[in-house]
């Protein structure tokens, strides 16, 4: 039973420290779009991708950095979900799915 509190005790402490981290960060983050680097194939065309709706924001800005990189390029992400994304990926609805 001791070590059970012990265990519980650390557990609280390692969530505590984790919270803490997680607040330290900065919410101005705006107005930073990062042009992709390397050697870029660019697709032509609709590029349809679905998935993670945690992933839309990023998917967002990647595609304006990508379309301004690949004038040609329409990309189109659908946050519908992982499972989704996966789903429609695996049927080959989508080029690609996003999962977190």
């Amino acid at each position: 039973m001791k070590n059970g509190s012990r265990l519980a005790a650390l557990g609280g402490v390692v969530v505590a420290a984790a919270l803490t981290l997680s607040a330290c960060g900065s919410d101005e983050n705006q107005g930073t779009t990062a042009a992709p680097s390397g050697n870029i194939d660019c697709a032509t065309g609709m590029v349809n991708a679905a998935g993670s709706s945690a992933q839309k924001n990023a998917m967002e800005e990647w595609v304006k950095a990508y379309a301004a990189a690949c004038s040609g390029a329409n990309l189109n992400y659908n946050p519908s979900g992982s499972g989704a994304g996966i789903e429609a990926f695996t049927q080959g609805q989508v080029a690609f799915a996003g999962s977190d």
